[in-house]
């Protein structure tokens, strides 16, 4: 089974199943459509405590992502900025909106951002 930490700040979403999707650099062992995953957090500091498992499910969807400034190119699938469904997407992910996903997409990993969407 493979493991996908999440940080507090999308926990709650994780537990509830408002947020049922995560979106990942690639992985150096890449999570495949059918295959048992485990979704956790910290339970303190990281690589310092325990882990608490917050879902274990089936991984249902992967697709390559990449997401600028402007557009989400979702395997193929382009989601424009000031486009009703970029924000559906980002509120998917468990942010407010496209602009907030771009923030924190922008702050964390740079952009353009490469990488894959896990869908359970």
């Amino acid at each position: 089974m493979k493991v996908i930490m999440f940080k507090p700040i999308f926990c709650k979403a994780v537990k509830s199943g408002k947020k049922r999707m995560t979106i990942r650099p690639v992985r150096k062992y890449p999570i495949y459509e059918g295959e048992e995953i485990s979704l956790r957090r910290w339970k303190e500091l990281p690589y310092r405590s325990d882990q608490i498992t917050l879902l274990e499910t089936k991984c249902k969807e992967t697709r390559s992502i990449i997401i600028a400034e402007d557009h989400i190119n979702y395997g193929g699938t382009i989601f424009k900025k000031n486009d009703g469904q970029i924000d559906q997407f980002a509120r998917q992910d468990g942010f407010k909106d496209f602009s907030d996903m771009i923030k924190w997409f922008k702050n964390m990993h740079g952009l353009p951002f490469y990488g894959v969407c896990i869908r359970w």
